[in-house]
């Protein structure tokens, strides 16, 4: 896995209209900010990820992924560090290319996910 490096991250301002308080702002917010990943096996999808965090414990990945919920889908990706730990990434994803993850990764920071960065994977 590389970081994917890109520009400096711009923000769209739009103006949007209120939404009844039907479910929390919060659960809102989210889901107004971040786009559904795309299916993997669809024309056109990408390799791009959004690695939003990495935990020695899978009880803390298994955390974060709740606190996600289904506006935000994340996977937990094992993985062997160099000395041999198992790591567990959270990731959102795949998208379809680098703007649609880049999107959702500022939008990721703006919900308290500072370490939030684009990845992919070798093909």
């Amino acid at each position: 896995m590389r970081p994917v490096e890109d520009g400096p991250a711009t923000a769209a301002a739009s103006a949007a209209a209120p939404t009844p308080r039907a479910s929390p702002p919060r659960a809102q917010a989210a889901a107004a900010l971040v786009p559904r990943p795309a299916p993997a096996a669809s024309a056109g999808s990408g390799n791009f990820h959004v690695q939003v965090g990495t935990f020695s414990q899978r009880d803390n990945a298994d955390r974060l992924v709740a606190r996600l919920g289904r506006d935000w889908p994340g996977s937990i990706d094992p993985v062997q560090s160099s000395d041999g730990r198992t790591l567990y990434r959270v990731r959102l994803g795949p998208f379809r290319d680098a703007g649609e993850a880049a999107q959702a990764r500022d939008a990721a920071a703006r919900h308290g996910l500072n370490d939030a960065r684009i990845v992919t994977d070798p093909i």
